[in-house]
């Protein structure tokens, strides 16, 4: 490994006005949630709490718990707290739930408290009591209970904060806001127990997860229940979506449903971290011997102290910088690292440590790992200014290690159409990378030059992939070019999880990914929104466009040039943009001043293609003007112009897409000869630009 350089990019989860799509907003839309689960929602699962709630280490687990539970519920009969009522309106419902709980843990510490007085005396032979096995065993829940908070939430409390719910979180102290980053169990409840009120409750708590899966960097899944009156289902939110156990009563008024209650609340308290869903694999220290384990505490920023074990090498994770947020997908994450020496004496200076990005995910099984694509293509010597790969594996996947092979339970939807997915989601597994190239985000170029040298490098690297070793990247975005300072080019690309083998007698590419319309909404080329199964070579050159553009307008904070319209004179400020408008500009093209690019992030995808198609055909000259200062000078604005002529024909009023051209029999020879001019030309193209501003 090189030694070099490392600047933080920001997490994506963070970005504002320019965020680049939906799917990295922290508030998906409901309906958007219900279409993404749909079909991937399972309920009835046998032997839910056995399997993954209730403790599995053993006959001495079971009997110290079973001990507590009872002696727990036999302090509650009598109580005129625990009698259920009859109806309530939804804010008495939460509280007196609520109540139920806070009563559970507090018996149970009392009792978890009177067991280690006793075996601390049978310890120093005074009394007899449990052996040593047991009290480390009682000490654990004791310190869970007293560590992690249960909370009751009906309003707004900020970003990063939990609204509302039934959730178990870590607490620093008394009082604190349950955040997002130290929940550990969801809770949702609802007072009626109608059809739709259990698909809220369920989309809610899908909603939370992803919250939750998007704020804590080593989390692969979230347990969770719902209490839909007196009925309670236990769930696991994983990246196929989400299954379920039958539900079971749960009221107070009889002796059996309080007893399972009891034991619901208490095996949920005092879970450990991996069946929280927290990632066994990765280590509180060098010896990879204990895992990590969550604290009611953060570190600074964005700062993490964890180590894990790829390839027999071991790897210091350093900071996080970047969490993909939401439930279903990859859940991609990558950490700034560093390789730990073999020698432990070593005194390596900080500054010029081995930096490395690790990287993981969880990838669809029909797509090729990542890691093995980046080992063959580092083999071939003609590939340039591609990241390159240092170790991989992928030692999980969401069937067997966390829904350990479950087959029964039925489908449950939650849209009134028929599902879209009649076999159910795919599996995923669980992909570690580490990279050997540790760039900048391409938001932080400080100049135009600095742009455009990082991504006619990151073109030629695009090329050189296609030509030689048949791979179309299929994602060009803005975060999947980064800038380079290893003084062998300018930029990089990244990101081969979506890269696709093409077909070289007829250089298409067909697959389930691409159907799909696989890529980044910001940067997709028009026939790709449009629903065409078709992607070709030109339609990743199309992005490099978008990706320029973009960077041309949206600043590293996602701020555009020109402010909100909330400021006429502002609004209004540069005589350019006056001159462009007349009685006859399009409410489209004012609307584009505030905010230039986001029709090309909200909404659907054809509705973004249509948004986009507008804007190049009727909007190109105001969206030039709008370039951010040092970003909107002649070379730039040629350069757009030019490789906008190159790609979609020199009417600029009428655009011909790549696959109109293939309608009008574009044949697979001249295919052929026009992508290496096209490579050739936007090249030069870029070169001259580069020139100019030089």
């Amino acid at each position: 490994m090189e030694s070099r350089q490392v600047f933080t990019p920001p997490r994506l989860s963070q970005s504002s006005t320019g965020s680049e799509s939906d799917s990295v907003t922290r508030k998906p839309a409901n309906w958007r949630l219900r279409k993404e689960l749909d079909g991937c929602v399972l309920v009835g699962v046998n032997d839910f709490a056995e399997k993954w709630i209730l403790p599995s280490a053993g006959t001495m687990w079971r009997g110290i718990f079973d001990e507590i539970v009872d002696n727990v519920l036999q302090g509650t009969e009598g109580d005129v707290e625990w009698a259920m009522p009859g109806t309530f309106s939804q804010g008495q419902y939460v509280s007196w739930v609520g109540g139920r709980i806070q009563d559970v843990c507090s018996r149970a510490e009392k009792d978890l408290g009177h067991r280690i007085m006793m075996d601390l005396k049978y310890r120093f032979g005074y009394s007899p009591g449990a052996t040593s096995e047991d009290l480390d065993l009682v000490a654990d829940w004791a310190e869970r209970l007293q560590c992690r908070a249960w909370a009751t939430n009906r309003g707004d409390k900020g970003e990063d904060t939990v609204k509302e719910g039934i959730h178990i979180a870590l607490s620093a102290s008394p009082g604190e806001p349950e955040r997002w980053d130290k929940l550990l169990i969801l809770g949702e409840h609802k007072s009626d127990d109608s059809e739709s009120c259990r698909r809220e409750a369920t989309v809610q708590l899908a909603s939370h997860a992803g919250e939750v899966l998007g704020s804590q960097p080593f989390r692969h899944y979230v347990p969770g229940f719902s209490l839909v009156k007196d009925q309670m289902q236990l769930w696991i939110f994983d990246r196929m979506g989400c299954f379920a156990s039958p539900l079971f009563n749960v009221s107070t008024n009889q002796r059996e449903s309080r007893r399972t209650f009891i034991e619901l609340v208490l095996a949920l308290t005092v879970m450990d971290s991996a069946s929280l869903g927290f990632d066994p694999l990765v280590y509180k220290d060098t010896t990879c011997e204990t895992m990590w384990e969550p604290t009611a505490y953060s570190l600074p920023g964005n700062q993490v102290d964890a180590y894990i074990r790829i390839s027999e090498q071991v790897f210091e994770l350093h900071q996080i910088l970047f969490i993909h947020p939401g439930l279903m997908g990859r859940g991609t994450r990558c950490f700034l690292a560093a390789p730990v020496p073999s020698d432990p004496y070593a005194n390596e200076d900080s500054a010029n440590q081995n930096y490395c990005i690790v990287k993981m995910s969880w990838r669809d099984d029909k797509i090729c790992h990542e890691g093995v694509m980046l080992d063959q293509v580092g083999k071939n010597l003609n590939v340039r200014n591609v990241v390159r790969v240092h170790a991989f594996d992928q030692p999980l996947d969401v069937k067997s290690w966390i829904r350990k092979g479950v087959s029964t339970g039925q489908p449950f939807p939650l849209l009134d159409t028929p599902s879209t997915r009649p076999h159910g989601p795919i599996n995923r597994t669980f992909t570690r990378t580490v990279l050997r190239d540790a760039g900048r985000p391409l938001s932080e170029a400080a100049s135009a030059l600095e742009l455009l040298q990082a991504i006619r490098d990151a073109f030629i690297g695009h090329g050189t992939l296609y030509f030689y070793e048949l791979l179309l990247h299929c994602d060009i975005s803005r975060s999947n070019i980064l800038l380079s300072h290893n003084g062998l080019s300018a930029g990089f690309l990244i990101d081969l999880d979506y890269a696709v083998q093409f077909d070289p007698i007829s250089l298409l590419t067909r697959s389930s990914e691409a159907a799909q319309g696989m890529g980044t909404l910001p940067y997709m080329a028009l026939d790709i929104l449009g629903g065409s199964d078709v992607h070709i070579y030109h339609h990743d050159v199309e992005s490099f466009l978008y990706v320029l553009i973009w960077s041309c307008i949206y600043d590293s904070q996602g701020r555009g040039y020109v402010p909100q319209p909330n400021n006429p004179e502002l609004y209004y400020r540069t005589q350019a943009i006056r001159g462009l408008l007349d009685d006859n500009t399009s409410s489209a093209a004012i609307e584009m001043m505030s905010d230039p690019l986001r029709r090309w992030r909200k909404g659907r995808a054809w509705a973004i293609g249509a948004a986009k198609e507008t804007d190049l055909e009727s909007n190109f000259e105001l969206l030039l003007q709008l370039l951010r200062p040092g970003f909107n000078n002649d070379p730039v604005r040629e350069l757009l112009q030019a490789m906008k002529g190159v790609l979609f024909g020199n009417d600029q009023k009428c655009l011909v897409t790549p696959c109109q051209r293939l309608a009008q029999g574009w044949s697979t020879e001249e295919r052929r000869k026009d992508e290496w001019g096209l490579y050739a030309e936007v090249q030069v193209l870029m070169d001259e630009a580069i020139r100019k501003l030089s």
